[in-house]
């Protein structure tokens, strides 16, 4: 005689879909956290290096990433690996700042700095000066952010700017983070300056 298993009911599908998805949900929720670092090696916590974080980070995003930094200089192996992000599909959004004393058409030379093909795959934002605010002096506000963010999920959050020097000269200290509400904040503060009109696309 053949046994016959009973079919799911909607409502057993319903449980386990909803089941699914808030394991996922805390899986995603979990946050990790190391140390990034440039400097004089040490065996006291374990680090890891700055570029290399980076490097995971925009080699592993599948949808898109958010780039912010103060000064961009002689990167190569972050250039490349932004460049393969947006060949296959990743949305690439890039934030700098700009020098306070060139106009506008030289002030794209910052964004020069990360490459002509990280230029034409990116969408790039600066804060113009009239959005600044200054001091009695007059001397205005700086965009002093380095972040890079990954498909809401990994953020590196970092005193190093996009400079060789930062990667391998400078003393840098800084966290990549892995899950968690981080991410996905900073993210959304981001896009708020932008809709906003703070932030201006060249």
């Amino acid at each position: 005689m053949a046994i016959h298993a009973p079919s799911a009911t909607p409502h057993a599908v319903s449980l386990a879909l909803l089941t699914a998805a808030q394991t996922e949900q805390n899986h995603r929720d979990r946050q990790a956290i190391e140390l990034v670092w440039t400097g004089p090696a040490t065996d006291v916590v374990p680090l890891r290096q700055t570029e290399q974080a980076i490097l995971q980070v925009l080699n592993s995003a599948q949808s898109r990433i958010l780039l912010v930094s103060y000064a961009v200089y002689s990167i190569p192996n972050i250039q490349d690996a932004v460049v393969r992000a947006a060949q296959r599909g990743v949305r690439i959004t890039v934030v700098v700042e700009t020098p306070n004393k060139l106009d506008v058409q030289n002030e794209y030379s910052t964004l020069r700095a990360l490459g002509d093909d990280v230029a034409r795959c990116s969408t790039v934002y600066y804060w113009p000066k009239a959005n600044r605010k200054a001091d009695e002096a007059g001397r205005l506000g700086i965009l002093h952010v380095k972040c890079v963010i990954g498909d809401s999920n990994h953020l590196i959050l970092s005193s190093a700017n996009l400079t060789t020097y930062a990667f391998h000269v400078n003393m840098e200290l800084g966290v990549l983070i892995t899950g968690g509400k981080a991410p996905q904040q900073i993210e959304a503060l981001f896009g708020q300056l932008i809709q906003d009109g703070l932030l201006v696309r060249y």
